[in-house]
């Protein structure tokens, strides 16, 4: 099922004190398998794959990591802001 989230993001995965944390978008394509971050001005930031064992983190207050980035999700949106998808 398509679905799409509000996120924090940051690349300071090993950062013992505190992270900064970016407000972003996620996208989850249909198969569930298959995601896109986008920055909170809609550009593309990373397509990944969603390990199996994180497929369901993916709901509000769930955190995951993925290569350089970690993520919380926020809240689910019926659909991406209005804006031009780079």
């Amino acid at each position: 099922m398509e679905t799409y989230w509000k996120i924090l993001y940051t690349t300071q995965k090993h950062k013992k004190q505190t992270k900064k944390w970016i407000d972003g978008y996620m996208h989850v394509k249909p198969d569930g398998k298959n995601a896109v971050m986008y920055s909170e001005d809609l550009d593309k930031i990373h397509h990944f794959r969603i390990e199996q064992k994180f497929r369901c983190r993916i709901t509000e207050g769930g955190e995951f990591g993925i290569q350089k980035y970690d993520l919380q999700v926020d809240e689910q949106l019926s659909k991406l802001p209005t804006g031009k998808i780079k």
